[in-house]
């Protein structure tokens, strides 16, 4: 998502990747994305041959699993130039294999989704039932950081139907982070953020039912600092900085903010690059589930959300040449501002942690006009080159190492290193 107003966070980290009804306040900064991923020496041509070759191998392990999905996924081996395939035989909770779709993913079958002409439900996440991060063909989670908090695995858990993000006050030590291709240093706090494996999503609709949190145990009118989100993201941002936002933010209990950021090969946030809109909304987000979504088209953005009658409110649509045309990363996440509250509402002194960001859905319909993206069999096989270059996730992605790390050279503090870190 995005980090409007965060000038001061890019200048102030020490290792910052450019980014953030199933029914975000004004600017934010640089990508809530939070991550640049890890890279390695080999031609990002040779990666793609590798990376489509593990997906691959990913997908047709788990062809047969569907629903909630309780099967096994092996990871492939495909090969190119120095980067190979990872992956490996894994028992899934719930991540299962590539099953046949669409829609991919995990839906709940009792429930009927929408449906929008034009457009093609391709990718449901119901949450019934948890989704194995480590080893499910499309989602994974951030082990990236800002300067408030690293993100990890643990702070991603499945509850009664719900996927909750977690901010907490836990230390977590220093390391190398794949996301954020370099060293994050320790953080106080820790938090989630779940995104898909690769640079797949393009023009269609996006939608995601959630509830944010309150800012003090069972108070839900007092306002302090937090933004949870939805949004695209094109990983690295350094390269293309390419971001939609859906940001539901901590300065009041109705808010929803919106933005486009985009930038070439540099992740330092200025205002000229974001295009951010607020909007209140009839009903508390804190309070119960909401659905709000987004539908990306070719030179258009509109941003809506699902009155009580299911029906669709739009409240902002945004014509613009800067609109993205690359495809990206959807993403979820859960973070707060530095003390400087400049994002996410200013009264984060009321701050009473852990904060828990409830998803009751996340679901994506493929503009039919679309040929290119996702992957016809959401494996990585039909991504070019410049798609996959410097997207790893983390540790356990099973994704090969791609791209020139000194290929960036506005890259604000963020000083990119490989990281070698082991699957834990």
């Amino acid at each position: 998502m995005r980090l409007s107003g965060l000038a001061l966070l890019f200048v102030t980290l020490s290792i910052f990747s450019c980014s953030s009804g199933k029914s975000a306040s004004s600017s934010s900064t640089a990508g809530n994305g939070g991550a640049l991923a890890t890279a390695g020496a080999a031609g990002s041509a040779a990666g793609v041959g590798a990376v489509a070759g593990s997906a691959a191998g990913q997908a047709a392990s788990g062809a047969a699993t569907g629903g909630a999905g309780a099967g096994g996924q092996a990871g492939g081996g495909g090969t190119g130039g120095a980067a190979a395939g990872s992956g490996g035989a894994a028992a899934g909770s719930g991540g299962g294999g590539n099953a046949a779709g669409p829609p991919f993913g995990h839906p709940d079958p009792t429930v009927k989704a929408p449906s929008y002409d034009g457009f093609t439900l391709w990718l449901v996440e119901d949450f019934t039932a948890p989704l194995d991060l480590a080893h499910d063909p499309i989602w994974t989670y951030s082990d990236g950081g800002f300067e408030t908090h690293r993100f990890s695995r643990d702070a991603i858990t499945f509850e009664n139907g719900k996927m909750v993000l977690t901010l907490s006050d836990s230390t977590v030590p220093s390391s190398c982070s794949y996301s954020n291709t370099g060293l994050v240093m320790d953080r106080k706090r820790k938090a989630g953020e779940l995104r898909s494996k690769h640079n797949w999503f393009r023009y269609g609709r996006y939608e995601v039912r959630l509830k944010a949190p309150s800012v003090k145990p069972n108070d839900a009118v007092t306002n302090g600092n937090y933004i949870a989100s939805l949004f695209t993201y094109r990983q690295p941002a350094c390269q293309e900085w390419r971001e939609i936002d859906l940001e539901v933010t901590g300065d009041s209990a109705t808010r929803l903010s919106t933005n486009l950021i985009t930038a070439e090969k540099d992740c330092n946030f200025s205002p000229d690059k974001e295009m951010p809109k607020v909007f209140e909304l009839p009903s508390s987000f804190r309070t119960d589930f909401q659905t709000i979504g987004f539908e990306w088209l070719p030179g258009s953005i509109k941003f809506y959300y699902l009155d009580a009658q299911g029906k669709e409110v739009v409240v902002r649509e945004l014509k613009d040449a800067k609109v993205p045309t690359l495809s990206a990363k959807l993403m979820a996440n859960l973070w707060m501002f530095n003390d400087t509250f400049a994002f996410g509402g200013p009264m984060g002194a009321n701050n009473e942690l852990p904060f828990r960001a409830e998803y009751d859905f996340i679901r994506f319909y493929r503009w039919n006009q679309d040929a290119e993206y996702p992957c016809a069999d959401m494996t990585a096989s039909c991504l070019k080159a410049e798609d996959v270059d410097l997207t790893r996730n983390n540790a356990c992605d099973g994704i090969p190492s791609t791209g020139d790390l000194a290929a960036c050279k506005q890259c604000g503090t963020t000083v990119r290193m490989a990281c070698t870190d082991a699957c834990q």
